[in-house]
């Protein structure tokens, strides 16, 4: 009930029923006010308070509706609308009319993009990063790529959708291109028969840079995962530490003190072992088992050289230098002689090869009945003094001081008794130097070689020094004294006592001297030592091989230099790296091009679309469905006919030519 000075809506005379209308009478409906306001009635489907209807009436308006003459509304019509707020639609407008989703969601793209690079730029190049709940960056890229995918589509499958409309503007075009673009909008068969669709056509519709964009973007996410590659490098292991050896002296040979000294150990040095009663040092035992081994060597292999310690098998080491033995070898037979001497027993050279020869220019000679003859020249006078330039009886190394041993290998096949063409010497001379080495650990297996090699010898120490001066000039060598030897730019001094290098020198004259020689039957042949049958002539090479005596020689040297290097007491170490093998992130670029390509493209697209649409002054409603609904006219809809199949509304659609066209009552698509 109505409070005390409230009227009851139902009494307001505005919302009073009209008087009651005979049938097929309308003579009392006004037939001046063709505009007039007709009220519809209003029935509440519930009884409200005073208050309530009050505030209903002041949320109502009245409909103005126009009515022709003599017709009256509808039954059932009613006249009052409820106003709802214009602030929401309003803003839905504003967003759909200045695509400002479509531009939000290609920023979204766009910074999605830019973190992925930003992370894949930090991590490019290091180690595997470790992340909480196992993340990868496998997954972080996926999350990346998903993201500026999916909000990048949007845009382009809305410009799409509106430049459906777009088409039509203005232009009469066939209802066909409608289900054309409208297919293409939604998703990559659409897109793949527009394409289709538009070949062979004069020109070509915008909307194929939409359909180009969508193709390129199916594959995007197998292509842009190449982009993250993790292959394998070194990485150091700090640890662990890598070593190989070095030796910076050699100075004594004594490996048994208890051992019985032969003659006067005094007179060369204290500790030594002696042969007999010659005062003449002997080698330690693993001096003589390093010059074996190199000798047995084969001449087709090189001879190891010290292998480093790596925990890992993988190291590296930088450049070091080390005490050691090094070889030349050069042909000697230039200048060699031939005669005979014509006074022996059997007179005639023919019948006695025993008395010809062949004489080097430094005096030594080989008879022809010798097949190999290998001799020394003296390198140290009776007493053991070193003789600077091997008493110039070296032929091709006249430069190095003092050698441990220099070797002549003298061949003759015997096939002609005057010489010429039939015979040739090499010479090889051994002596100390510092050697220069670069040693490297992959997979287990280390290569070493030796890179150059110097022979300074800058000064001789003596052991007793009178004077007071502590070393003597190099013109005045006498034992027992050190050789010291620097390498240029080196400050370290690498030092061998003159008794080792006198035991080295008796040793490798006694083992490699000897001879090879034959008598009837020829294929005999005799040997005066063993290591004269490793420099034997074969049947291809009668007169010997330099390489083969040079590979040999070499061998020799390399195995004394590791003997030297692993001396006890003879040096240290040079400190490696020690590695290990770990994977690492390495980000190939050039892969995420496609992503960069497809950005600028709907980027260019999106802004075309919202020009056309401009220009063309169309609505926009891209790929909404409810203006499909509301478009098409009268004719338009008869043409198609009822909704039946697919395949007779696309027949019946290919008949029909509209263009969009805006009246009074809004747009719509006239057939034409």
């Amino acid at each position: 009930m109505a409070g005390q000075g409230q009227v009851s809506p139902l009494q307001n005379p505005l919302f009073q029923e009209p008087p009651a209308i005979e049938a097929n009478t309308t003579s009392d409906i006004p037939s001046t006010q063709t505009n007039s306001s007709i009220l519809r009635k209003a029935v509440p489907s519930s009884p409200k308070s005073p208050r309530n209807s009050q505030d209903e009436l002041q949320n109502t308006r009245l409909l103005s509706t126009p009515v022709s003459e003599g017709k009256r509304p509808a039954d059932g019509e009613v006249g009052l609308r409820t106003n709802t707020p214009s602030r929401p639609r309003d803003l839905a407008n504003t967003i759909n009319n200045w695509w400002i989703m479509e531009f939000g969601l290609w920023t979204v793209s766009c910074a999605s993009l830019a973190a992925l690079v930003l992370v894949l730029w930090y991590h490019d190049g290091q180690p595997l990063p470790r992340w909480p709940f196992s993340i990868t960056l496998n997954s972080l890229f996926s999350t990346f790529t998903t993201i500026c995918k999916a909000t990048l589509m949007v845009p382009v499958a809305q410009s799409l959708g509106q430049l459906k409309w777009t088409w039509f503007a203005k232009r009469t075009r066939n209802l066909e291109d409608f289900e054309s673009l409208d297919s293409a909008s939604r998703g990559t068969w659409g897109s793949l028969k527009l394409l289709i669709w538009q070949r062979g056509r004069q020109h070509r519709h915008l909307a194929c840079i939409g359909a180009i964009i969508t193709l390129l973007a199916l594959p995007t996410s197998p292509i842009t995962q190449q982009a993250v590659s993790y292959p394998l490098h070194f990485v150091n292991v700090s640890d662990s530490i890598a070593s190989v050896p070095q030796s910076q002296s050699f100075l004594n040979t004594v490996f048994d003190p208890q051992a019985s000294g032969k003659g006067n150990a005094g007179d060369v040095g204290v500790g030594f072992d002696y042969k007999d009663d010659s005062h003449v040092p002997l080698l330690d035992s693993s001096t003589i088992g390093a010059f074996y081994s190199g000798l047995y060597t084969s001449a087709s292999q090189t001879a190891p050289h010290v292998a480093p310690i790596c925990p890992t098998g993988n190291c590296t080491f930088p450049l070091y230098n080390s005490l050691g033995v090094c070889v030349q070898v050069a042909n000697a037979s230039d200048g060699m002689i031939y005669g005979c001497d014509t006074g022996g027993q059997c007179g005639q050279p023919s019948y006695c090869p025993a008395e010809c020869r062949s004489t080097l220019s430094n005096g030594l000679s080989t008879m022809f009945d010798t097949i190999l003859s290998i001799a020394p020249v003296d390198v140290r006078d009776a007493n053991g003094s070193p003789l600077q330039g091997g008493s110039n009886q070296t032929i091709n190394f006249k430069s190095i001081q003092y050698p441990i041993a220099d070797i002549f290998f003298s061949y003759t096949d015997g096939s002609s008794l005057n010489g010429t063409g039939h015979s040739a010497a090499y010479e090889a001379i051994f002596y100390w130097c510092i050697k220069q080495f670069s040693t490297d650990v992959q997979g287990g297996i280390s290569t070493t070689n030796s890179t150059r090699s110097f022979t300074n010898i800058t000064r001789i120490i003596h052991d007793r020094d009178d004077s007071g001066l502590g070393w003597t000039p190099l013109d005045t060598p006498s034992p027992p004294s050190t050789l010291v030897l620097q390498a240029p730019g080196d400050s370290t001094v690498y030092q061998v006592s003159s008794s080792v290098t006198w035991a080295m020198t008796n040793f490798t004259e006694a083992t490699l001297v000897g001879e090879l020689t034959y008598f009837s039957p020829v294929t005999a042949r005799y040997y005066t030592t063993d290591a004269s049958s490793r420099f034997a002539p074969t049947d291809a090479n009668p007169l010997g091989n330099m390489t083969a005596i040079s590979a040999i020689v070499n061998n020799i040297a390399t195995s004394l230099t590791n003997n030297i290097r692993t001396q006890a007491g003879s040096g240290n170490f040079t400190l490696g790296t020690v590695q290990r093998l770990d994977s690492y992130i390495q980000i190939r670029w050039a892969w995420l091009s496609l992503l960069f390509v497809l950005e600028i493209l709907s980027l260019v697209f999106l802004i075309i679309t919202v020009c056309n649409s401009r220009m063309t002054d169309t609505g926009i409603w891209k790929t909404s469905s409810l203006p499909v609904l509301q478009a098409l006219d009268d004719d338009s809809r008869k043409a198609l006919g009822p909704l039946s199949n697919l395949s007779d509304a696309t027949r019946e659609a290919k008949m029909i030519n509209a263009t969009l066209e805006r009246d009074e009552n809004g747009w719509k698509l006239d057939k034409r």
